[in-house]
């Protein structure tokens, strides 16, 4: 990963870990930071609603960004398997995780969360995850057996607003909308 760990947001003080998961994948794509605080995030946060509660209109803070959902899967090892479009029956294994990837998770401490997964170290089986210091190292990484623990027992996209056609999910992927 080229990023800077330490541009990332990795806290919050309110309950916008949506726009702070959106904000990260910006970052991540396109290499723009946006200030956690600043008069462009908090018109973000104004955006999506996370002002007064949860990020109900958050895909209206993706247009603004200008990045879109890629895939929605319920388990994240589904990621590496992608089907092929010529025949749906035949799955051609992927290399690589396609970062980043949101993670809808919980935590004793913190309840529903988004997060954001960055990065996968092969050697030792680890995910580095943004804005989840409660579970992670101060580096943020965690490993994939301890990760799986804090993984949403719900799934998201039941509710109309964030389904792709009733598909259940716990894990999206982000890129950036191409301009036509």
């Amino acid at each position: 990963m080229s990023k800077n760990w330490f541009k990332f947001i990795n806290r919050q003080q309110e309950q916008d870990c949506q726009v702070v998961t959106a904000v990260n994948a910006y970052y991540y794509l396109t290499g723009k930071t946006i200030q956690y605080g600043s008069p462009e995030y908090d018109e973000l946060k104004e955006l999506a609603g996370a002002v007064r509660g949860a990020a109900s209109r958050i895909e209206k803070v993706y247009n603004k960004l200008g990045i879109k959902v890629d895939e929605k899967y319920m388990f994240l090892s589904d990621f590496l398997w992608k089907y092929n479009l010529r025949s749906m029956k035949q799955k051609v294994k992927r290399t690589k995780y396609p970062f980043p990837i949101e993670m809808t998770c919980w935590h004793k401490r913190t309840g529903y969360h988004s997060v954001l997964i960055i990065d996968h170290c092969v050697k030792c089986n680890a995910f580095r995850i943004c804005n989840f210091q409660e579970a992670t190292t101060q580096q943020g990484w965690i490993f994939s057996e301890d990760m799986y623990k804090i993984e949403s027992p719900l799934y998201s996209g039941n509710d109309g607003i964030n389904s792709d056609k009733g598909k259940r999910w716990r894990y999206r992927s982000f890129s950036i909308k191409n301009k036509t």
